[in-house]
């Protein structure tokens, strides 16, 4: 950029600034607000399950629900988007197959999106009935398909926070995720972790954590901890830290 390329940029990150700060600090104020007078009973939690999944007096019991089958399984919670990387996924559980009981469970709309990855109805037409796939499932029932799931798998290329996982580990299921992105410093040492460019490796972490009981309960106990670890009232507050000073640093 050349430097009256430079000088206009700057002229319009000021004017940006100018135009936006006061609304910000306005949602800012608001927000400060709510903290200030919120009851325990009052808070809203976040996103679709962990709302019912981090309640202290939650108990999950769905065993009944017909979407379960006597089969164990493995859980996908998103799309077909290339970064979901569910390709991966399905060609590690290909390798293992054979040697678990486990059906692949899928939860997401895969062909909802644009961008959706081409592969995936042919790697999941190659294992027949070891893949199901369920679309525009509620809320209610979702939160019995976390909590009944032996392992969830993430095995995303880049993620901006990964809340199925929070949700998954809140519900006391172990999980598997990518070692890429935010997914390491969400799950900290709750999770176990693979290289999501090898289906090989997820193969065989999976095949680790499915034939050792043990190791899964320590994950489950592991997870609740972890999961404990991000009550909405202190996310609200570190944002609001976060704009006050975004805010102060561009007066």
């Amino acid at each position: 950029m050349n430097q009256a390329g430079g000088i206009v940029f700057q002229v319009l990150q000021s004017v940006l600034v100018v135009l936006i700060a006061p609304l910000m600090l306005g949602w800012v104020n608001q927000c400060r607000a709510w903290l200030q007078n919120k009851s325990g009973a009052g808070i809203v939690q976040p996103y679709r399950v962990i709302r019912k999944l981090l309640h202290k007096d939650a108990v999950i019991a769905y065993d009944a629900s017909p979407l379960f089958r006597a089969t164990p399984y493995v859980l996908f919670i998103g799309s077909a988007r290339p970064h979901k990387n569910l390709a991966a996924l399905l060609r590690a559980f290909e390798m293992i197959s054979a040697s678990v009981p486990h059906d692949l469970l899928i939860v997401g709309g895969l062909d909802k999106q644009r961008t959706a990855d081409s592969s995936i109805h042919a790697l999941i037409a190659g294992l027949g009935r070891r893949v199901r796939v369920l679309e525009d499932v509620d809320d209610e029932s979702l939160v019995g398909i976390v909590a009944n799931a032996d392992a969830l798998v993430m095995p995303s290329l880049y993620e901006g926070f990964g809340l199925p996982a929070l949700e998954a580990m809140a519900a006391g299921c172990p999980c598997l995720v990518s070692s890429a992105a935010s997914l390491p410093e969400v799950c900290g040492n709750a999770a176990v972790f693979f290289d999501p460019r090898d289906p090989s490796d997820i193969a065989q972490q999976l095949s680790r954590v499915l034939d050792d009981a043990s190791m899964r309960a320590n994950l489950s106990a592991a997870g609740r901890a972890r999961a404990a670890e991000f009550p909405w009232e202190s996310t609200a507050e570190r944002t609001v830290a976060v704009l006050e000073r975004s805010l102060g640093a561009g007066k």
